[in-house]
């Protein structure tokens, strides 16, 4: 999903819904989200200078009978990440 994540905004709240600045939403084939999964894990996709300014605009959420179960929120200026799940590189 593509969203406004200005003020350190995560794409889902402490509820579990969803932020209301989400732009644009995309459903992703099942081999898509091996890929993104497994680009996740590899702790080789981690490291390196990171900014610290946090203002997310891509995020991916994983569902359960429709509701948010696991969410990645990730800044692409400052190359931070906030995880619901463990990542090898965390």
């Amino acid at each position: 999903m593509k969203y406004d994540g200005s003020n350190q905004l995560l794409i889902v709240d402490d509820r579990g819904n969803l932020v209301y600045t989400i732009i644009k939403k995309v459903n992703l084939s099942k081999s898509k989200i091996k890929e993104i999964l497994d680009f996740l894990s590899n702790s080789t996709s981690f490291g390196g200078e990171a900014a610290t300014c946090f203002e997310s605009h891509l995020g991916f959420v994983f569902y359960e009978k429709d509701k948010p179960l696991e969410h990645v929120s990730i800044c692409l200026v400052c190359n931070g990440l906030n995880s619901s799940l463990p990542l090898a590189g965390e």
